[in-house]
């Protein structure tokens, strides 16, 4: 695959830019025939609800997150809704056009921008985005907040293809220090990921210069950091933010909310007096759905691994990089009462699906255009 053409900053074809519109303007109508027409209080109470309403108000009222109140959502999401918030009217239907219209289709764009970097072909790029609407990832998914970290590998992983663009490195250290603040399990997980690769990029590849590209990734992130730094000394919260978060760590996500028994599923048995029903019944079953994402990493660390020790190209890496990322990202699946693997760690899931979709499309085409020849 050429990687020049899987470049994000590369025009768009027309045809995939009217699909992409169209998505955008079909969620965009969804959310406001659904929450916004007639805005109801159904969801006033809901957990989720009061984090997304709260911090936004009390913001709005000058208070100073972590110490007038914690949010345990990356304080960058508070942030930028505050602006939103305050122009639509500061109330319930602010929330709702924040949580249905704005965040819905900012996250599909994202999207976008990050399967252009992994997938050459524009009609997979389309269904790709439209796999994560209705697996609810992006899109009707009212806090894509995992997209910025997801969009972070993308960009290391054009980085790493095209050693040419290494300012790149240090705009991808930007992002990844956006994504940390957007939510810091996300942003965490796609820090320890883009490391572990880089460390076995460069293992492979004596070429690179690694301090210097290091020294450009830490840059950036360092300067995406040092503001809300600033912002937690200045109010003098560093410490109990660190903290707070350190207890929210090491005592909610390590307790096993009620029902999360239910996340590791056993697998039906299948019968051979009656195959066709029970290898039904197995691939429509909650486990195989549950454990789905888990044989992708697994198989496409495999791939990985055979390919690294034959001196594979650069471009085997997003294989890596996706596994390690959605593993650690999939654990929050099995201490959070959530939306299991439609909202954590799904996304690199979907991705390797595509890419091996496509690898196909290209070798059928391949094999069909030299068969024509002949």
């Amino acid at each position: 695959v050429n990687q020049e053409q899987n470049s994000p900053f590369n025009p768009t074809p027309k045809k995939e830019c009217f699909f992409l519109v169209a998505i955008l303007l079909y969620v965009g109508f969804h959310g406001y025939v659904n929450y916004l027409q007639n805005p109801s209080e159904e969801r006033i109470g809901y957990m989720d609800f009061v984090y997304w309403s709260r911090p936004l108000h009390d913001l709005l009222q000058g208070k100073v997150l972590f110490k007038d109140f914690f949010y345990y959502y990356g304080p960058l999401y508070a942030f930028i809704q505050v602006p939103f918030y305050d122009l639509f009217g500061a109330n319930h239907w602010a929330i709702l056009m924040n949580s249905r219209i704005i965040m819905p289709l900012l996250s599909i764009f994202l999207a976008h921008l990050y399967i252009r970097v992994f997938i050459k072909l524009p009609l997979l790029r389309i269904s790709f985005v439209l796999v994560c609407v209705f697996q609810l990832t992006v899109g009707l998914y009212a806090t894509g907040r995992h997209i910025c970290a997801e969009l972070t590998l993308a960009l290391f992983f054009f980085c790493l293809t095209r050693p040419d663009k290494k300012v790149c490195l240090f705009f991808t250290g930007i992002m990844q220090g956006v994504s940390i603040l957007m939510d810091f399990p996300y942003g965490f997980s796609a820090l320890i990921a883009i490391c572990t690769t880089f460390t076995l990029f460069t293992i492979s590849n004596t070429k690179v210069h690694a301090k210097a590209l290091v020294k450009l990734f830490l840059s950036g992130l360092l300067i995406s950091l040092t503001p809300f730094t600033f912002y937690m000394v200045y109010h003098g919260v560093l410490l109990d933010f660190l903290k707070d978060y350190y207890l929210y760590v090491t005592s909610f996500m390590s307790t096993h909310p009620p029902g999360s028994d239910a996340m590791i599923p056993a697998f039906p048995r299948i019968s051979l007096s009656n195959l066709s029903e029970s290898l039904n019944h197995f691939l429509l079953s909650q486990a195989f759905r549950q454990y789905l994402p888990l044989l992708l990493y697994g198989g496409a660390g495999l791939v990985f691994i055979v390919r690294f020790y034959r001196g594979g190209d650069p471009s085997t890496f997003k294989l890596f990089l996706l596994s390690c990322y959605g593993l650690l990202i999939f654990y929050r699946s099995l201490v959070t009462p959530a939306y299991s693997y439609m909202a954590y760690g799904f996304v690199p899931a979907i991705t390797i699906g595509f890419i091996v979709m496509e690898f196909l499309c290209l070798r059928a085409t391949h094999h069909y255009n030299n068969y024509n020849f002949q």
